[in-house]
């Protein structure tokens, strides 16, 4: 069977950490962006690509994101806080985790990891994605619920880890 280009990707990586690999791969899409125009993430924020189509939806205390991914397209997402649903409603998508690289064939859906979940996609297909998250303030501020949902480095997550388990102990 032929490698998918997470494969291929990762391959050339053999000796890094999942994460450090992450970065290596984040370091490289972030030197080949003009203008922020072809990323999902800069190491400061989300992205929200225009060859990607999206769709905002809110409820009461929920925010879903639809996400229409082409062909071909190579994706790296956030650090995710939390856990959250996700759905690929048509398609093939290939994903890393620290375990290896899935290939997702729709329709299917799991519910992430708790917390601290970050991926790097390949659009086998044209994709349809859905993510669904708690939206706690009932916020339509993409900017203010990024903040809520999403770490941007490895560090702010380990901060937010740390602030959650000291809470914890307070209560």
């Amino acid at each position: 069977m032929p490698k998918n280009e997470l494969e291929k990707i990762f391959d050339n990586l053999p000796t890094l950490s999942y994460k450090e690999k992450l970065k290596s791969v984040e370091d490289y899409l972030i030197s080949l962006s003009i203008n922020d125009e072809n990323i999902f993430y800069d190491g400061k924020r989300a992205v929200y690509p225009d060859f990607c189509k999206y769709k905002h939806t809110f409820a009461e205390s929920v925010y879903v994101r639809e996400m229409f991914m082409p062909k071909g397209t190579v994706g790296l997402s956030v650090i995710q806080k939390y856990s959250y649903p996700f759905f690929l409603l048509t398609g093939r998508l290939a994903t890393t985790t620290e375990k290896g690289i899935d290939e997702l064939i729709a329709p299917v859906y799991f519910t992430s990891a708790s917390g601290g979940a970050q991926r790097l996609v390949y659009a086998i297909e044209d994709c349809i994605i859905v993510n669904v998250h708690h939206n706690p303030t009932n916020t339509e501020d993409l900017e203010e619920l990024e903040k809520h949902l999403y770490a941007f480095s490895w560090e702010e997550y380990e901060d937010f880890i740390n602030k959650k388990k000291k809470d914890e102990k307070n209560k």
